[in-house]
């Protein structure tokens, strides 16, 4: 009786350890093909990150939009402020062309008056 134990537990021993070794070798295979998974996932992260860099760099810091509106918005004031004071002084000033015509006028009026007094005579 004893062999037909000893043979008993051999024949279980081996059984479990096909067993085992089956589960392990099941286990082998998962972490194989869970370790492709993770790389893939991996490497499509590594994709997004770098169109995540590519696209911040087309993007513009607030700061410096603020400052670059800024200087357009004082650009833009002393830009009016310079116009209006031209359009301030024109409009105090008599224009070259307003002289010449003043000119001509008196100089017509003169030519007349002279031309009156000598057909007088």
């Amino acid at each position: 009786m004893d062999t037909y134990v000893l043979n008993l537990l051999n024949e279980v021993i081996k059984s479990k350890i096909e067993t085992l070794s089956t589960r392990l070798d099941g286990m082998d295979k998962a972490v194989e093909i869970k370790t492709i998974d993770m790389e893939r996932r991996l490497e499509g992260l590594n994709e997004l990150r770098n169109d995540v860099i590519k696209d911040r760099s087309l993007l513009v810091r607030q700061d410096t939009y603020k400052m670059k509106i800024r200087m357009i918005d004082d650009w833009i004031t002393t830009a009016n402020e310079k116009l209006t004071t031209l359009m301030i002084s024109y409009n105090n000033r008599i224009s070259l062309a307003h002289w010449l015509s003043i000119v001509a006028i008196i100089l017509t009026a003169v030519n007349i008056i002279i031309f009156v007094i000598l057909n007088k005579k």
